[in-house]
């Protein structure tokens, strides 16, 4: 899976085991919000290119970028 940094741009690959892993074992975790993680590069948060959750809900770097 490929997560983009809303601030600075860069691109990172997130194994997709890591993120269902999260899904299912962060009690915080709400399948309505995409998992989150940091930059490691300025701290921003990152959203995922495109991804789809265990429920089906999808959820798209262009949902979140500005027009």
């Amino acid at each position: 899976m490929t997560y983009i940094c809303l601030q600075c741009g860069i691109a990172e690959r997130i194994p997709k085991e890591i993120i269902e892993t999260i899904e299912f074992l962060d009690e915080d975790f709400s399948p309505l919000t995409a998992p989150q993680f940091s930059c490691e590069k300025c701290g921003g948060e990152m959203y995922p290119q495109y991804y789809r959750n265990f429920c089906g809900i999808e959820f798209q770097l262009s949902d979140v970028q500005d027009k």
